[in-house]
C-alpha cells in the first residue's frame, strides 16, 4: 500500500474538511458581525487596488493601515479596530 501513494496535499492551513463545513460554521459569526464582516471586504478591496496601483511599495505597517481603513469605514480609533481585527478574523477562527 505505502508504495501506491506518491504524495499528500492539505490545505493551506492544514485541515481536511468540506468546504460546506466551513461555510456553516461562518454563518454564526457573519450574523453577529455582518458590519465588522462587510467593512473588511470593502478595505481589502481597497487595499488589493493600491496595491495593484503602487507595484513593489508597501506600507511598513500593514495591520496599522487596515486598521485605519476599518476606523474609517466603522468608526472607533484605529487601535480598537486592530485589537478587534486581530481577536475576530485572525485569531477568532483558531479551534
Amino acid at each position: 500500500m505505502r508504495e501506491q501513494i506518491d504524495a499528500v496535499a492539505f490545505d493551506i492551513d492544514g485541515t481536511l474538511y468540506p468546504n460546506a463545513a466551513l461555510y456553516w460554521r461562518t454563518i454564526p459569526f457573519f450574523l453577529r458581525n455582518h458590519s465588522l464582516v462587510l467593512a473588511f471586504g470593502r478595505v481589502r478591496k481597497e487595499i488589493r487596488l493600491w496595491q495593484e496601483a503602487h507595484p513593489g511599495e508597501i506600507h511598513t505597517d500593514f495591520f496599522g493601515w487596515q486598521a485605519s481603513l476599518m476606523a474609517e469605514q466603522l468608526g472607533g480609533t484605529p487601535d480598537s479596530m486592530k485589537i478587534k481585527l486581530h481577536e475576530l478574523i485572525y485569531e477568532g477562527w483558531k479551534p
